[in-house]
């Protein structure tokens, strides 16, 4: 008997298609889910209710906080029991996260060397 793919769930859209692709080439490794809720107060229920069991992984947009409210208390216990273990963030800064209420493993953080406004700047 053959174990299914882990999942990995999209929050937002991605607005730049070599990107997209890049998340596209996951499916052969993954199943590629997006919620179907577009509030906070759905999407929690979504999580809830078994929708994203077996997800591994997130990516999200910034913003995708739209979706799922800031990331923190009750989303983190729902996606963490849906068996998330690790979440990417495509945005700057991290005010939509409560880190003290992520469980995950992996536990660590990369800093934002510099803020994106006027990026070309630092290059």
């Amino acid at each position: 008997m053959s174990e299914s793919k882990p999942k990995v769930l999209l929050l937002g859209e991605i607005e730049h298609a070599p990107a997209q692709s890049a998340y596209n080439s996951l499916s052969s490794l993954a199943d590629l889910v997006t919620p179907k809720s577009s509030n906070p107060a759905d999407f929690l229920e979504e999580c809830r209710s078994g929708a994203f069991n077996g997800t591994k992984a997130v990516y999200r947009t910034f913003h995708s906080v739209s979706i799922t409210g800031r990331i923190e208390g009750e989303v983190v216990k729902a996606l963490a029991e849906a068996g998330v273990r690790f979440i990417a963030h495509n945005g700057a800064g991290y005010d939509q996260y409560v880190f003290h209420s992520i469980p995950f493993p992996a536990g660590t953080y990369p800093p934002t060397p510099f803020t994106p406004n006027n990026t070309y700047n630092h290059y």
